[in-house]
């Protein structure tokens, strides 16, 4: 089940370890769906994604920390409940 992306989501999610949200959904998709995942080091993720073509197609990709800077009403897209 999937819900709406909200910075009350983006809180619990903070509250149980997670620190990102990882999509396969391209970017300028209007309602894209994302996973949380956990991540040590969201630069060393990233960079490693990149070398290994992951991030080619420009999936969205949000730290949760940086998404909660985000006012709530420009947030879009849909979670995967974990």
């Amino acid at each position: 089940m999937f819900s709406k992306l909200t910075h009350e989501l983006l809180r619990e999610l903070e509250g149980k370890g997670y620190n990102c949200l990882k999509s396969t959904s391209h970017w300028g998709d209007e309602s894209p769906t994302y996973t949380p995942i956990k991540v040590d080091n969201v630069n060393e993720y990233l960079m490693w994604g990149d070398l290994h073509g992951q991030l080619g197609d420009n999936p969205h990709f949000l730290v949760i920390s940086e998404a909660l800077t985000i006012p709530e009403e420009q947030l879009f897209g849909f979670v995967l409940d974990d």
